[in-house]
């Protein structure tokens, strides 16, 4: 999961790429991209590029909500997701938890 606040999408797809020369990419199934906040208008266009260039062999997804923004959803790391049909889903445990 990576997410990002006031970057500049030349220092977005550069930190990607980085990342990509680490290794770390071969072995993982997907990304999930949270939000970008207040970044420069074309942090989207940099990360899709670099996806279609570099990692066309990882499953990537967009959750809204998850980062530094007005909306800031928690999530929780290192939990089991399926990806099905190209569809990333999983089960909260915060959901279990109920105000009775």
């Amino acid at each position: 999961m990576l997410e990002d606040v006031n970057e500049k999408a030349y220092a977005v797809h550069r930190n990607l790429v980085q990342l990509k020369n680490t290794g770390i990419f071969e072995c993982i199934k997907a990304i999930i991209f949270g939000d970008f906040t207040k970044g420069d208008e074309f942090v989207e266009q940099a990360i899709k590029s670099f996806c279609l260039n570099h990692i066309q062999n990882i499953g990537t997804y967009k959750a809204a909500g998850i980062g530094h923004g007005e909306v800031n959803h928690p999530v929780i790391m290192n939990h089991e997701v399926i990806i099905n049909s190209n569809v990333l889903s999983f089960t909260s445990p915060f959901e279990i938890a109920e105000n009775k």
